[in-house]
This record gives structure tokens, sequence and C-alpha cells, in this order.
């Protein structure tokens, strides 16, 4: 028998109705995962913003060198600052390994265009030392605060003083304390000599 064409009747190949099959699932996958990001996003700022709104810290107190208690605040509840603390020194000094023991001091001094005076010279050899650098500071008014540290040399014990500009560190070094039979004593952060 033959075959009668029939010009009403469409022939569809099977390759095409697959192919539709395929898009409608890659539009399905598609939407579902844009719906379930917007959910997750959804779910984790309404987290977010319900944590922090109702988080409520531990009410223990931190004592300060000064005799003044900090509590835990933010929404990382950290202790806030001591008086006459600065949150950039303090991570230096961690990274240093370094712990304060006392009250600090500071000064205020002008760096010189030129590092011939002797104390200068010295102070710029030993931040160099400690992988900083100076000369941007020149002819700028840097604070040198003087933490007591427990680091000793020789027995002798050590103040950590700190350069800073603004809220930039400049310098980090260690020098034995005014009353040492040592003085000046000025050491570098890197100093193997200091325990």
């Amino acid at each position: 028998m033959k075959e009668q064409f029939n010009p009403n009747i469409q022939s569809v190949s099977p390759a095409t109705g697959q192919s539709k099959k395929i898009w409608k699932i890659v539009t399905l996958v598609i939407a579902g995962i844009i719906i379930l990001g917007g959910v997750s996003y959804g779910a984790y700022y309404w987290w977010q913003n319900y944590r922090s709104a109702n988080l409520v810290c531990t009410q223990d107190a931190k004592l300060c060198p000064d005799g003044s208690f900090v509590s835990r605040s933010g929404p990382n509840c950290e202790f806030a600052a001591c008086p006459g603390e600065n949150k950039l020194i303090l991570s230096e000094f961690e990274r240093l390994k370094i712990t304060t023991d006392g009250q600090p001091r500071q000064q205020k001094l002008t760096l010189p265009p030129d590092f011939i005076d002797a104390s200068w010279g010295l102070a710029k050899n030993i931040c160099e030392a400690g992988s900083y650098d100076l000369f941007p500071y020149v002819n700028k008014t840097i604070l040198f605060t003087a933490y007591p540290i427990s680091k000793k040399y020789q027995d002798e014990p050590l103040d950590a003083w700190v350069m800073t500009s603004g809220d930039k560190i400049i310098c980090v070094y260690m020098a034995v304390r005014k009353d040492s039979k040592l003085a000046p004593g000025v050491f570098s952060v890197n100093d193997p000599n200091i325990e």
C-alpha cells in the first residue's frame, strides 16, 4: 500500500519534541534557582536585622589599667576600648605579641627633614628594622605613645613606643624605661634579645 500525504497533518520530528522538553526543564531549573536565591537572601537579611535588633551581650566587665570598667557592646559583643586605648594600636600589639601592663604616656614631636641627629637617626634605623618607613611623615607632627610592657631586656623593663599620625601607625619600637641603667636602650620589635 502506498502512503498518502495529508496536507493538514504536520509532521513533528522526534528531536524537536525532545528539544522542547529540555528547554522546559532548563527554564524550570533557572526559575527554581532564582526563587531559592531570593528566599535565601530574604531569610539572611531578616536574620541579620532580627539578630542585631535583639542582640544582648553578656554583662561581664573588663577592668582597665586606670581602674575604670568597660562592658561589651556592638554587634560582636566586644569590650569597648578603655580610656586612652586605641583599637588600631591594640591590634598591632596583638600582631607583635606585645602585652601592656600600665598607663600610657604621650608626647607630640615633629619628625625632622633629615635624620642627622643621633637619636633621630637611631629611631629611623630601628623603625626600618621593624619594617616601618618614616619618610612619608617628615616635617609632620607625630604622636609618640609609650606603653609599659611585660617584655624585658637584660632584666630591664621596657616600654613599647608607638608613633602615630592620625589613624595610621608609623612605627612601633621598644626602649628601656627612663630610670633604667641601660638608657637610652632602643630596640626593634624584631630584636631577638628581647625576652
